[in-house]
């Protein structure tokens, strides 16, 4: 495996100083000393010249600029505050800034002890100096839509690919939905979650190792339980909490910046690396049983080997940039567009790549792994000789155990040891069982106790047999990485900057799309695992509920029913918040409302299609399906503006009758061949006859009106109505 010049990163991630906003003139020299004290040693100016690294860095993320020299186009703090733009949104925000060289030296002194090697201090700097200097110091004051750090880090990337000569190296792992779906308690969903989540950064560790922690481009790494727990093992002080490092918060691929050199042989390594680390928990799991079992059952594991090696599928790709034909590959409308930028550039000025390179390049890397993917995976799997039953929750794989049913009666007797229990599973059924136990305890020092496997009872309340389980995730996630999403260029420049161009006749450049950069996609991932990490498992908890899932965009919770609104409600707007995706971001949701007694993979699978469906009515919604243990179930699209109105209404059938919405829905048959004004007239008509009925249900149907986005509004209207009622009495 490939060994990372270490100081050549930390030298590279150098060459800006931290205060770098606070005072553009002097920082040269200022970086100059930082570095010394960092590194231990006198610093040379070519030393710390971050050279084409830099220049392509730049030349990626900012935007032409006028000449440097010119009075009217400086920008620095007023008042001690700078501007800074939401990088979606665009949206602006002042923060404080001020220069105070002696104190920032002393820091930096505090947090590199001189008995650290180069690696340490490298990753001592990467880890802790955005949250110790302010992490939204912007690395362009003029184009101040992107961070320092952000900048730092991409640098630090490609100084490590030699320049120019990059590479994209892609990683996924499958299948996802069907290994965590099934099944049969919470446990397995939490447990499956998780083996996931540990096997994309097993697959991370050739990169880790090789290229360092500014290579990944997605997911952002700073600051994720796993990674701080990767970094403590390099003798980093991070602090971790055992609960959090226990929860799934890494989605199943990632994207990395690799010298292209490399790129073949990091990609098997990757691929490698995976295959390990779900080998080593399969021997794990397998080694507690063996001591259980091999005596009264020997031979039980005979189809273990062939059904761990032959369930996942490892895939990765990679592509240099530098030789794709992106006009081939993309069309000539996605190449020419974004060169709408270069109309800001001062006639004789040279930009360092093309506006867009960067945003095309991720796209065709994206393809190549959807062409990959394309190509099915088929498992090498079959198994000779006497065999026995399938497993209860993987279909086409054997259960482990003696193949004569009566044997195989007492050993899954033994093994399960739980009355609840009556699954018969194969090896990766028992493997996501028994992982937290047999092997993250030992390896990573997360206790099963940590974790806190509920039941679905437990989970419901006292007294309450339903439950619900959430499912989210955000919308239009490739538009916004492709750029077609993004902000005017005007609203990321400082506003005199923007002033110089238009006095120039810029206008058109002024108002094309930001090209997509690094930092854009830095932005983006850092804001998903903010939100993953940091956010999400908050308000879950906060609404007395269980995080399953929460990988940047996409969330999955089991709650209570009586707080699940309110919970997915405080979801959106975190992930719509100045710290996410911003207001201008939307994100699905589905709810699924089950019984405790419920199969779990059936109601999983209805929160799953209810979140389809919110996409399908119109996307950032929320979709609400009641799973009656009687047999009735039914599902309806709400605006989340209505989201508030249908808690309320909760509240309000608790004290009040739903008699009206049955006699209503069933007249829905007719009613549907009536205008709006005559349901409208009935549904009045019903609440005034109703003996306890609220007449508030009369105005809310005005207001949904407003929102509508389901099929037939009136129809949804009702089976929310109904849905209210059911949540508010918790029955059938």
């Amino acid at each position: 495996m490939l060994t990372a010049p270490w100081e050549s990163l930390l030298l590279s991630w150098l060459h800006d100083p931290v205060d770098k906003a606070a005072d553009i003139r002097g920082h040269e020299a200022r970086a100059r000393r930082y570095a010394a004290i960092v590194l231990g040693r006198e610093v040379t100016e070519s030393e710390l010249k971050g050279g084409t690294s830099d220049h392509i860095a730049s030349a990626y993320e900012r935007l032409p600029m006028p000449p440097g020299d010119r009075d009217e186009t400086r920008v620095g703090p007023e008042n001690g505050e700078l501007t800074v733009f939401h990088p979606l949104s665009a949206e602006a925000t002042r923060i404080p800034i001020s220069l105070d060289e002696a104190g920032t030296a002393t820091c930096l002194r505090r947090m590199i002890p001189d008995s650290f090697s180069p690696q340490q201090r490298f990753l001592t700097l990467w880890r802790h100096a955005p949250e110790r200097f302010g992490p939204r110091l912007p690395a362009e004051t003029r184009n101040p839509d992107h961070t320092l750090w952000q900048h730092l880090d991409t640098t630090s990337a490609l100084a490590l690919c030699g320049g120019g000569r990059v590479a994209l190296l892609s990683f996924k792992v499958s299948p996802v939905q069907p290994f965590i779906e099934a099944s049969r308690s919470l446990r397995d969903l939490l447990s499956g979650s998780y083996l996931l989540s540990w096997i994309s950064f097993a697959a991370m560790g050739p990169i880790l190792e090789s290229c360092g922690p500014t290579a990944l481009v997605y997911p952002a790494l700073r600051g994720t339980p796993l990674m701080d727990w990767w970094l403590r093992d390099q003798g980093i002080e991070v602090d971790i909490k055992r609960d959090e490092l226990a929860r799934a918060s890494l989605p199943n691929r990632f994207l990395a910046l690799v010298p292209q050199p490399a790129a073949a042989e990091l990609a098997d390594d990757v691929r490698h690396a995976a295959q390990a680390a779900w080998a080593a928990v399969g021997a794990a799991v397998r080694e507690s049983l063996k001591r259980k079992h091999d005596a009264d059952f020997p031979g039980w594991d005979r189809l273990w080997d062939d059904q761990i090696q032959s369930y996942f599928d490892f895939r990765t790709t990679w592509l240099a940039p530098a030789d794709a034909k992106f006009t081939d590959l993309l069309g000539k409308d996605a190449v020419e567009g974004s060169k709408r930028v270069a109309g800001l550039a001062e006639p004789g000025y040279r930009m360092g790549s093309t506006p867009g390179q960067w945003q095309r390049s991720v796209m065709v890397s994206a393809a190549l792994m959807a062409t990959t993917s394309r190509i099915r995976h088929i498992p090498n799997y079959a198994p000779s000789g006497e065999t026995p039953q399938k497993c209860t929750l993987f279909g086409t794989y054997e259960q482990m155990g003696p193949a004569h049913l009566t044997d195989s009666r007492r050993f899954w007797e033994r093994e399960s040891g739980e009355k609840e229990d009556r699954d018969r599973r194969c090896a990766v059924a028992l493997v996501k069982k028994h992982a937290f136990a047999a092997y993250f305890k030992r390896h990573i020092g997360v206790d099963p106790a940590d974790v806190g496997f509920p039941d679905t009872e437990t989970l419901a309340g006292e007294g309450r047999k339903y439950f619900a389980i959430l499912a989210m995730d955000g919308d239009d996630m490739g538009k916004w990485l492709s750029g077609d999403k993004s902000p005017r260029v005007r609203d990321v420049l400082h506003p005199r900057i923007v002033r110089y161009q238009e006095e120039r006749g810029r206008r058109e450049a002024l108002d094309a799309p930001r090209p997509v950069s690094p930092s854009l996609h830095a932005a983006i991932s850092e804001a998903l695992t903010h939100f993953a990490v940091r956010l999400a498992p908050r308000v879950v908890e906060r609404h007395r509920g269980r995080l399953i899932y929460s990988g940047g965009d996409d969330v999955l919770a089991a709650l209570p029913v009586d707080t699940v609104l309110d919970c997915a409600r405080e979801l959106r707007e975190a992930f719509r918040g100045p710290e996410v995706m911003g207001s201008k971001a939307g994100i699905s949701a589905g709810i699924a409302v089950g019984h405790v007694k419920e199969d779990l993979r059936y109601v999983l699978q209805s929160a799953r299609s209810a979140e389809k469906r919110s996409k399908e009515h119109g996307k950032d919604r929320l979709t609400l399906a009641i799973l009656r243990r009687s047999g009735e179930h039914a599902s309806a699209t709400c605006a989340w503006g209505y989201v508030p109105t249908l808690a309320a209404q909760v509240t309000a059938f608790a004290a009040s009758s739903d008699r009206w919405t049955y006699q209503l829905r069933r007249q829905l048959p007719l009613l549907k061949g009536l205008p709006v004004e005559a349901f409208a007239g009935e549904l009045g008509r019903l609440l005034h006859h109703s003996e306890k009925a609220n007449p508030r249900f009369a105005a809310d149907f005005d207001e949904f009106l407003r929102m509508a986005g389901g099929e037939d509004p009136r129809e949804e209207f009702v089976i929310l109505c109904q849905s209210a009622s059911f949540l508010a009495r918790g029955r059938d």
